[in-house]
């Protein structure tokens, strides 16, 4: 900011011309840090806030729960067209919504045809988020794109080695040996995942392995 100072209260101008030399300013020059107001905080906040919300949702497994979140991650891409976490969000309720529909007489595959594009906006936007990576895999394993759903787990995998979703996940889009790597490899980062016995079970299941299976499926 600059102030013209008391001598030049009636002279608006502040620059004067310094002959042969060139311009100048003739007030005084004060640096004035820029703040955020609290309504700018919350507007930056609300979509974490609702990435948190959505995702509590989702693990509920409740199909009212998951809707109400599906609305959420929506509004917040209104205001934020290019917010990755809010684009996983809704490929996730989306994703979801179509499981909960897959053996019903007419499932709803237009919310897994609109969940693709949006685990790939996330992707661009965040190449480096695993969490990205890892949604898009889900839902280009159900959209009948099973090698490019391998490949997408395998990079959150590799994105984040310690973290036993992206490994549950990369054991739901694989099979044979790689599903059963995958589920060991979540069960040593979180033992007693139910699932992920659940996922090895399916594999000694198609090899005729029972006892081995019902192994699996009682720890589970």
């Amino acid at each position: 900011a600059i102030d013209a100072g008391p001598s030049r209260a009636a002279d608006p101008v502040v620059i004067e011309t310094v002959p042969r030399r060139g311009y100048r300013l003739t007030g005084a020059v004060r640096r004035e840090a820029a703040r955020q107001t609290d309504a700018e905080l919350d507007a930056l906040l609300a979509p974490y806030h609702a990435w948190l919300e959505g995702r509590a949702a989702l693990e509920t497994l409740s199909i009212a729960k998951v809707a109400g979140a599906e609305r959420t991650f929506r509004s917040v891409l209104d205001g934020s067209p290019d917010h990755a976490v809010a684009h996983v969000g809704l490929a996730n309720a989306l994703f979801f919504r179509f499981e909960a529909t897959r053996i019903d007489e007419h499932p709803e595959v237009a919310a897994l045809t609109e969940a693709v594009p949006h685990a790939r906006d996330a992707c661009r936007l965040q190449p480096d988020w695993a969490e990205g990576w890892a949604t898009l895999a889900l839902t280009l394993h159900r959209a009948g794109q099973p090698e490019h759903g391998i490949a997408a787990a395998r990079r959150a995998v590799e994105l984040e080695p310690d973290n036993w979703r992206h490994h549950l996940r990369l054991a739901f889009v694989c099979w044979g040996e790689a599903r059963l790597r995958a589920a060991q490899r979540a069960l040593q980062l979180l033992p007693g995942l139910a699932l992920a016995h659940w996922l090895a079970a399916s594999v000694h299941v198609a090899r005729q392995a029972f006892e081995v299976a019902n192994r699996e499926l009682a720890a589970g």
